[in-house]
């Protein structure tokens, strides 16, 4: 079912998610013409400004992964606009829980956008993790202990070994 009304879309796009796949669909994301929204704006999410109000937009779509979104909760809880995610990351867990897993294309990235507005509403629960050095918000996904040493160890070999055939000879060597 579509929206009543012509909606505002912001796109918060993590341009490294996805071996820079990020990068590749904001072009596409820019000229984006769909009848059902009125207004768009395009941010890279390094690029937030602080005064920024995502409670003025019907629709905020993160574009990238559950690390991508995660970042952003903060943000998020104040508000009650609408979220959505085009997934981009390495696991997609959230995209996959909410039904919007797909593969993202330059080619297909005006579907995608349509399945997102026109998806059901779904509430999220949001956690809040405190210890005595930090303070985290999280919604799908929460590891202590080993899973949390094999994340940080696949960053920093997917930041040192960038481009695909390198890592793979990393892992299996």
């Amino acid at each position: 079912m579509a929206p009543a009304k012509a909606l505002r879309i912001c796109f918060i796009v993590n341009p490294a998610s996805g071996g820079n796949r990020g990068e590749e669909i904001m072009p596409s994301l820019q000229t984006l013409q769909i009848p059902e929204v009125k207004e768009f704006s395009v941010i890279r999410i390094q690029n937030i400004p602080e005064n920024l109000n995502l409670s003025e937009y019907d629709r905020v779509i993160v574009v990238g992964g559950d690390g991508s979104f995660a970042s952003l909760l903060s943000r998020i809880l104040p508000g009650h606009t609408i979220y959505g995610i085009l997934p981009l990351g390495t696991g997609n867990d959230l995209a996959r829980e909410l039904g919007l897993l797909q593969k993202i294309t330059k080619e297909n990235i005006k579907e995608a956008v349509l399945n997102i507005i026109n998806t059901p509403v779904t509430k999220l629960d949001i956690w809040r993790f405190k210890s005595s050095r930090e303070e985290r918000l999280f919604c799908n996904y929460c590891s202590l202990g080993f899973d949390g040493l094999v994340i940080s160890d696949f960053e920093r070999l997917r930041t040192r070994f960038s481009g695909g055939p390198k890592f793979l000879r990393v892992i299996s060597n």
